[in-house]
This record gives structure tokens, C-alpha cells and sequence, in this order.
């Protein structure tokens, strides 16, 4: 079924950690800065990335091709436009709330340590290493979306322990959101304007693809492997040994789908890690989990490590609910937060006099930081956030003045209550700090008492300009639970109630576009059409709540069996109907088999005497000749009733006009 992420507006100002933010601070600084080393640091983060490519592909998407990587990008851009996204981050706990136990870092550091493995395959495979870079740091960045979008909600999938691997947490965020962080993920690439073949691959390192045993495209499998490579250097922050097993025990067959030698892992994550650590210490980058030591004896202990918990798979039944589907109004009214003490950041060089200023907005039941140079005051007001900076304007390394500029080109910079403090307390002195950005200025000696007034003023200004922040925080949340509401509407028309499976106005549709599609460009494409043999005697002989029971069961296993991309509906009764994208006859009669011996494997119904549920299947392709859908599917219903006629529980092809199969 297609899934659209309506709260894709929300989400496109993500927050960046406040090292990549400091550093930023730190480049731009200095009038003189490289911008090639702005660009790394801009890649290294998946947010400012995100950021970067959406504005190139928007402004050359009528007249040039996609960017694929930031560097791409920054030539389109020009350096003054790169330099205002970058100076334009925001940080964790500014205007956009993340969901609780969502380590922003781990986030961070998993993406890039995905991103440096990727384009290290990328080289070593032949293929455009800046490109994967750049598929591998966004690739989980629907994950962050989510997590940023809905925060309520999936802090209690974060801390759900039945989200113990990657399925899991998909059916999670699913049964919760209609969509999981793959699907958001593949959304937020292709509204960045970035290659097909992007979104695809992140589309198809879906656990359920894997159903059948299908294989993922060659972007895909290089993804996996990265993604698993990128765990072993940085597991997750909640359960690294667990996390690293897992990704260490699936390496080698990984490696080997990728058609390289499976002996060759332990030499691909020696060289992803001398990588890893350039970026590490290029952008201050905390990693997660004890360095990896032995790989040879990593790999023996993950092998004799505890069995992982098996994966928790649910089904969409009618009266299956859970804690995630309940209705949560927002309740984030003005003054409904616990008031906090206002922060204040004290910055001066001489510390008798930042001890006395603390000591006196201390008393106040201010919560006072302390600064004696301009870098560690830039380090604290990116970490503490502080709504209001008291700044000496004379001192060393770096001047009040250029410590402010810099704090001015950041969103947490631009919201604090800044004021000025100077032993020369001219008018001119004063001037010169309002015009710098300045929000007040005072000349040394301090009044105590006009001091702690004045900071009361600002404390004041910030807690108005927080009041409007907490409004447009819950505009925020109401307009996301319109996003969600939205798709769980159009799932719920689209729907079968009793199944779950998509019902016939969404089979119709489906039908209808890949129609389309095979007019616009040729494309193949079958359907099957599907009938549950008997099924009038499970109503007859125990009653209909056993019918429907056999219902669902065939419709589950029928979705959990169908090829990738395909989907099965319910056209009424006991059919079915499964489209079978971009396949000929040859390739839907394989997809055909593997659903019959799916259900012929499920248990009988208990009666008298047992019942085997079984389905017979009828499969036709797309000729030249057919005018409409209706051609089609009549086709695939004269061979349903062929398979019924020569017994049931079989696959039987259309055969066309002339005689014979249909071609394949």
C-alpha cells in the first residue's frame, strides 16, 4: 500500500549535534575560512546535508540533474549560500522537541560511521565512493524524522522492549504510524530531489524484502553491508555488545552476497575503522561502544553470545490494539511546563569579577555558567543553552565582540538575551556593543542591585519569546497528529476491515497504475487472481467465526509471502487479487507457487474431520492485444477456473487467443 509522510514539512529542519554546530562556529569565525573544510564538516552530518542537497536540486531541478553529494551541491550553491545553511543549524532542545531514549549522538554517529564504510565499499567495488557517502549518512534519517515529528509516540517505541532488532522496531513503528522510518526515509530523499536509485535502496534493505528469498539490487546490498559494518564500529548507545554481535555474526554472508570473499570482512572493517577515526577526530565525534581489540576473537564471542530475542511480528486484526494506538490529545498548553531557573552564561577574563556577579544572580535563584575565554564560552552556550550572555567586551584570544558575532549566527545565538559589560563605559563603547548585537551594555564598576534588574529584564524578553516557541511547539504536534490522523484515514478507506490486506478500491487502483505504467514505458507486469478452495464449507460446517478465522489466515500469509513491491488484495469474499509489478508469465508463475505452498503449509481446521486450507490460482500477463484492466483480469479468471476445474490447490496460466500459454 502506498505510504505518504504528509508531515514531510515538519521535518525538514532537523536538529544537528552541537559539536558539528560549534565547529561551524568555530570555521566561520575567521573571514578567511575553507570552505572545503566547511563542506566536510556540512557532510558529516545527515540533517545540514539533507538541507544542502534539497536546496541544490530545487534550485537546478528544471535545467540540470540531481546532486548526489554535498560536494556536488556546494559547486551548484555557491560559497555564500553554503555558509548561511550551514550558520542556519539548529540544536537538540531549541524549537523541534526529540523523542526520549533517542540518543541524537548514536543517531550521529551510527549515520556517519555508515556513510565512511559505504564509500570504502563504494571504492572498493568500483562505484562513485561521494554518492554512497551520502546514501549511507541519510539513510536512517527517516528514523530521526520520527523521532523528531512525533516525539511522544516514538520515545515509547525507543524504550519498547519488544523493538530488540530492525523488524521489530519496523512493525513497530507501523502498528503506531501507518509508515516506518524506511518509507519516511525513501519520502525525505526524494523531496531532497536526489537519484531514485537513492530512495529505492533504502526501500529495499527492508527486512520484508527479504521475503522468498529475493534478492536486493546491487545499491541495496552495498547499504546492508555498509549498515552493518557502520555497527560494528558504532554500536547502538543502549545495547552496543548486542547490537555489534548481531552485525559481526551477519557480516561474512553479507559480504559474500556483495560477491566478495567472505574472508575479506575482517579486512574491509580494519579499513572502514582507519577511516572512521579520520572523521572522528576531524569533527570531535564522541563513538559509542569499547574499541573492537581482536576481530577474529569478537567474531568467537558474538557467536557463543546469548540468542538474540526473537522478533516480534504483529498482525493488523480488528481487535488488535495496542498501548501505540490510543488517541494522545495534545496537551501542551502555555504554562504547563515546570519552570525552570533562567540560565545565565557569565563571560569574562578577570575571576574575582565573574566570582561576584555569580555570587549575586545566585542569590536571585539564577542558574549561573562560568567563562574566562571566548572558546569555552562558545563550547558552554552550544551545550547549556542559556537564555541570557553577559559578556566583558575587552578580552584576550577572543574579544566579547567577535565572541558575540559568532554566537549571532547560530539559532541558539540569535535567541538569547546578550548584554555588554566594559571598564571603558563610554557612550560610544555602549554604541558600538548595541550595534554588534548587544541587547543591553554596562560599564564596570557593577551596580549589584541595577545589575540583577537589568538580567531580570532579559530573563523577562526570553521567557516571552519562549511563551511564542511553546505555541508554535504545539501547532507543531497538532499539525503532526493531522499528518498522522490523515494516513491512518486513508489507510482505514483503503483497507479491508476483517483482513487487514489492502481492500478492492486499493487493488483497483494499483491495478490502474501499473497499467499506466506499462504504457508509458513498456513495462511487463501479471496479475493473480486467487480463490480459497472450499471455503463455503468452513462457513457451512463451523460457522462463520471460523470462516473468518480461515480468512485472516490465508490474507497474512498471503502478505507475508508476496514478492517485493507486490501486493495482495481483497476483492471480496474469499478472492483475491495479487499485481505483480515489472514480471512476465514466467516470473508471476514462481510468485504464484511460492503463495499455494505457503497456505498449503498452514494447519487444517479441527472439525469432524480436519480441513486442509488450500487456494487455487489463476495468472495471466499483459498482451498487445488487451484494450483495458478488464481484458486482464477476465484472462486470470478463465485460468482460476481452470485450476479449480483440474482439482484445486494448483497454479494454472491464461493462455491467449491463438492458443497455447501466454508468452513468458
Amino acid at each position: 500500500m502506498e505510504r505518504r509522510f504528509d508531515e514531510m514539512r515538519l521535518a525538514r529542519d532537523l536538529p544537528t549535534p552541537s559539536a558539528v554546530g560549534l565547529k561551524i562556529l568555530e570555521l566561520t569565525a575567521r573571514s578567511d575560512y575553507d570552505q572545503d573544510e566547511l563542506v566536510s564538516l556540512i557532510g558529516a552530518d545527515p540533517a545540514l546535508s539533507g538541507r544542502v542537497l534539497r536546496l541544490a536540486n530545487n534550485m537546478g531541478r528544471s535545467t540540470e540533474g540531481s546532486v548526489s553529494s554535498v560536494q556536488q551541491a556546494a559547486a551548484r550553491l555557491g560559497p555564500d549560500a553554503v555558509r548561511k545553511v550551514a550558520l542556519g543549524f539548529s540544536l537538540l532542545e531549541t524549537r523541534m522537541p526529540v523523542a526520549s531514549r533517542f540518543c541524537v549522538d548514536s543517531f550521529w554517529s551510527q549515520s556517519l560511521a555508515c556513510a565512511v564504510s559505504a564509500e570504502m565499499l563504494a571504492k572498493s567495488t568500483g562505484k562513485d565512493p561521494a554518492s554512497f557517502f551520502t546514501l549511507g549518512l541519510l539513510s536512517g534519517i527517516g528514523r530521526l524524522a520520527l523521532a523528531c515529528v512525533h516525539p511522544e509516540r516514538y520515545g515509547r517505541i525507543c524504550c519498547d522492549p519488544r523493538a530488540a532488532d530492525e523488524a521489530s522496531m519496523l512493525q513497530l513503528e507501523w502498528r503506531t504510524f501507518e509508515i516506518d522510518h524506511l518509507d519516511v526515509g525513501a519520502c525525505l530523499l526524494e523531496d531532497s530531489g536526489l537519484p531514485e536509485t537513492f530512495s529505492q535502496a533504502i526501500e529495499q534493505t527492508s527486512p520484508r524484502k527479504a521475503v522468498g528469498g529475493e534478492s536486493q539490487g546491487e545499491w541495496a546490498l552495498l547499504l546492508i553491508v555498509a549498515r552493518l559494518i557502520g555497527r560494528v564500529l558504532s554500536p547502538h548507545a543502549s545495547d552496543p555488545l548486542g547490537d555489534r554481535a548481531r552485525a559481526l555474526t551477519s557480516l561474512p554472508s553479507a559480504v559474500e552476497q556483495m560477491g566478495l570473499s567472505p574472508d575479506s570482512f575482517t579486512g574491509l572493517i580494519l579499513e572502514a575503522s582507519n577511516r572512521w577515526h579520520e572523521w572522528a577526530n576531524f569533527t570531535g565525534i564522541r563513538r559509542m561502544g569499547p574499541d573492537l581489540g581482536d576481530l577474529s576473537l569478537a567474531l568467537v564471542e558474538a557467536a557463543k553470545s546469548e540468542p538474540l530475542p526473537e522478533t516480534f511480528v504483529g498482525r493488523r486484526q480488528e481487535t488488535d490494539r495496542d498501548l501505540f494506538m490510543e488517541d494522545h490529545t495534545v496537551h501542551e498548553e502555555e504554562g504547563s511546563e515546570q519552570p525552570r531557573p533562567t540560565r545565565v552564561l557569565l563571560v569574562d577574563d578577570d575571576p574575582a569579577m565573574l566570582k561576584l556577579l555569580a555570587f549575586n544572580l545566585e542569590n536571585e535563584g539564577f542558574e549561573v555558567f562560568m567563562a574566562t575565554e571566548g572558546s569555552v564560552a562558545l563550547e558552554l552556550a552550544m551545550h547549556m543553552q542559556p537564555e541570557v550572555v553577559i559578556i566583558d567586551w575587552f578580552m584576550p584570544l577572543m574579544s566579547g565582540e567577535e565572541l558575540l558575532q559568532v554566537l549571532r549566527k547560530s539559532e541558539i545565538g540569535r535567541r538569547v538575551y546578550a548584554i555588554g559589560i566594559s571598564a571603558d563605559g563610554c557612550d560610544a563603547r555602549a554604541l558600538e556593543a548595541l550595534d554588534c548585537g548587544a541587547d543591553d551594555f554596562m560599564s564596570k564598576p557593577i551596580n549589584p542591585k541595577l545589575f540583577v534588574a537589568r538580567v531580570r529584564v532579559g530573563s523577562r524578553v526570553v521567557a516571552e519569546r519562549q511563551a511564542v516557541e511553546r505555541s508554535e511547539r504545539t501547532n507543531h504536534s497538532r499539525a503532526a497528529e493531522m499528518g498522522l490522523m490523515g494516513r491512518r484515514l486513508r489507510s482505514a478507506a483503503l483497507t479491508d476491515a476483517l483482513t487487514g490486506l489492502p481492500n478492492r478500491r486499493h487493488g483497483m487502483r494499483l491495478l490502474e497504475t501499473e497499467w499506466e505504467r506499462s504504457d508509458r514505458v513498456n513495462h511487463p507486469f501479471s496479475v493473480i487472481a486467487i480463490d480459497i478452495d472450499y471455503f463455503k464449507k468452513f462457513n457451512d460446517l463451523a460457522g462463520h467465526d471460523i470462516g473468518d478465522a480461515v480468512l485472516r489466515e490465508v490474507s497474512s500469509t498471503l502478505a507475508e509471502n508476496c514478492r517485493t513491491g507486490d501486493a495482495v488484495s481483497r476483492m471480496g469474499g474469499e478472492e483475491f487479487l495479487c499485481v505483480v509489478g515489472g514480471a512476465r508469465m514466467d516470473v508471476a508463475h514462481i510468485a504464484a507457487e511460492r503463495l499455494r505452498h505457503a497456505v498449503d503449509q498452514l494447519p487444517p481446521v479441527q472439525l469432524d474431520k480436519p480441513m486442509e486450507i488450500t487456494i487455487s490460482l489463476g495468472v495471466a500477463q499483459r498482451e498487445p492485444w488487451m484494450r483495458c484492466m478488464d481484458d486482464l483480469l477476465r484472462e486470470a479468471d478463465k485460468a482460476l477456473y481452470v485450476a479449480k476445474a483440474e482439482g484445486r490447490n494448483r497454479v494454472s496460466l491464461a493462455v491467449d487467443p491463438n492458443g497455447g500459454a501466454a508468452s513468458a
